[in-house]
């Protein structure tokens, strides 16, 4: 198996972009923690206050990780080529 030399690498780009997407529906609203909305000033006020408490640290930074490497610069870069030795790996 020749390429099981990239498979960390491909797992510390594929498992941030999994935990992003599917953190992105904690948003408070229909799922995760719930507050009173009339007691924020605004609707992104509410979500970085109720994301802050919700989510430990490694949780927010597997967010940002993912959230960067699933954005529009750095998707070929990242996730496309770890999404091919994936399906290489299979």
């Amino acid at each position: 198996m020749p390429l099981i030399k990239y498979s960390l690498a491909v797992y510390y780009v594929m498992v941030p972009a999994q935990v992003s997407t599917n953190m992105a529906r904690f948003d408070g609203i229909r799922f995760g923690l719930q507050d009173d909305t009339s007691t924020y000033p605004d609707l992104k006020s509410y979500y970085a206050d109720i994301r802050t408490r919700g989510f430990g640290d490694e949780v927010i930074r597997r967010i940002l990780i993912g959230t960067h490497v699933l954005s529009a610069g750095y998707y070929d870069a990242y996730y496309a080529k770890a999404l091919k030795v994936q399906q290489a790996l299979k």
